[in-house]
């Protein structure tokens, strides 16, 4: 396969926030100003909504025009951990080469999805590398010496998803792992038709389902316990957002960003 041909699938969770500030059309305007439904290398864009009833949420007129796109609503509200998996496991079922996972609030720089893909045609060949971030609060010295991509010293020290690739294998491993709740009582089986109950890994450590990027260091444990978390130097992508969904915070992290000009490799 050509690699530079429709070989990265976007995954984007977005949920109702109100009455805190909804960032979904903003960014989605952010990645048509990106160039991203124009990337010849963008397979699918899929939205996966956390909530039943979202009528505020103007997909269709936004994303859905530029083609490629599909609009996933649960039939209840999914917890956080919930939506990510279940996005995750849609990405993984085009088989592209990468699963693109995105949140809904970040602004993005110039021919963004060439640029992923620019940088992960450099550096996604290394087996033992996972996860793949492109917006990350790393340390000053970092972001000073600058180097093109920063492994992080432990999997444990991983936070923030706003934007990460991951192969499309290991986004269905991962989307497996993550989507159960381990304090939530299955009520029937196949209760999420999109991942078969006999999917669902085995393996389950009790986790607050908000922050499931936490959950991804007990996934690399149990599935690849020498690889490595790694980040792209600069960030590619900015944290919009000022409030968290997940808690009553109003200060949330943002990244080293050269901007909507910037763009890597060209």
């Amino acid at each position: 396969m050509n690699s530079t041909i429709a070989d990265i699938s976007i995954v984007l969770i977005t949920t109702d926030r109100s009455p805190k500030k909804n960032y979904f059309s903003e960014t989605a305007e952010n990645l048509v100003r990106g160039g991203v439904f124009e990337s010849e290398r963008l397979n699918l864009f899929h939205v996966i909504s956390g909530n039943a009833e979202d009528e505020h949420f103007d997909y269709h007129s936004i994303i859905s025009r530029k083609g490629k796109c599909q609009i996933y609503k649960p039939l209840r509200t999914l917890l956080p951990c919930e939506s990510a998996g279940r996005a995750l496991y849609i990405g993984s079922l085009d088989k592209s080469r990468w699963v693109l996972f995105l949140e809904d609030d970040i602004d993005v720089c110039a021919d963004f999805l060439d640029s992923v893909g620019r940088w992960l045609d450099r550096f996604g060949n290394y087996p033992d590398y996972r996860i793949f971030q492109f917006g990350c609060p790393y340390t000053p010295q970092v972001h000073l010496s600058r180097p093109p991509i920063w492994e992080y010293p432990s999997k444990y020290d991983f936070y923030g998803t706003q934007c990460f690739a991951i192969r499309s294998r290991d986004a269905e491993s991962l989307g497996k792992y993550i989507f159960p709740n381990p304090e939530i009582v299955r009520p029937n089986p196949g209760y999420d038709p999109i991942i078969p109950d006999e999917d669902i890994s085995p393996f389950l450590y009790r986790h607050n389902p908000s922050q499931y990027d936490l959950m991804f260091c007990q996934w690399a444990e149990i599935y690849h316990p020498n690889c490595s978390f790694v980040a792209s130097v600069p960030s590619f992508v900015q944290h919009i957002g000022e409030e968290s969904s997940l808690t009553n915070s109003t200060s949330c992290h943002k990244f080293s960003w050269p901007g909507r000009e910037w763009r890597y490799g060209k």
